[in-house]
């Protein structure tokens, strides 16, 4: 499994999801669709894994018709071990316009498993968001994250956002990067670009 990964051409940050998705870490992860998906594919029934590609529609004004929706450009690889947490994602994806909604962003951050807490507090910042264009003051911003967090080697695993002066919304990113380290340390090392 491990060399197969190691031989897809995809992101390094998508190789980590798969490993973690395969270990049972990560309840559903999305991948960037590559221009050939064939070997992607092919590596993920190998693996057991279940996938449903979701397709981002833009949303677009027609002059004298009003918006709507052109065709499905991109897409998405919503991968999981288990069959309905994989359509569910890719349901929900492909068929919202926008990600951020507070119901949406709640939905995705559960489904992937970040910590609880974490994403309902991301979700009701979310509600006020376009109001004020300012994330919750509860929340930790990118420069604070960079500023407290840089020296910390498991800082590239935390792909949700955490809370202020909550460590506990931590431990899921610092577990994923021991289990990554500990069950295939060669990929945690191109990760953490060591």
């Amino acid at each position: 499994m491990k060399k197969g990964l190691m031989t897809l051409d995809i992101d390094i940050s998508d190789k980590v999801v798969i490993w973690l998705t395969y270990g049972r870490k990560k309840s559903v992860s999305f991948v960037v669709k590559p221009k050939d998906c064939r070997q992607l594919e092919k590596y993920f029934k190998k693996c057991g894994l279940t996938f449903n590609i979701a397709g981002r529609r833009r949303k677009i004004i027609y002059p004298g018709k009003g918006e709507g929706f052109d065709s499905i450009k991109t897409g998405l690889y919503c991968v999981s071990t288990n069959p309905g947490l994989a359509k569910e994602a890719a349901d929900i994806l492909t068929n919202v316009s926008d990600l951020y909604h507070p119901s949406v962003s709640k939905k995705l951050g559960l489904l992937c498993g970040y910590p609880k807490a974490a994403v309902l507090e991301f979700s009701r910042s979310m509600a006020n968001y376009p109001k004020n264009g300012v994330l919750s003051k509860t929340l930790l911003g990118n420069e604070e994250i960079e500023r407290l967090y840089s020296n910390q080697p498991w800082l590239p695993y935390l792909f949700y956002r955490p809370r202020k002066n909550h460590v506990e919304d931590l431990e899921r990113a610092k577990s994923w990067a021991s289990y990554v380290k500990s069950n295939f340390p060669q990929l945690a090392r191109m990760f953490e670009g060591g």
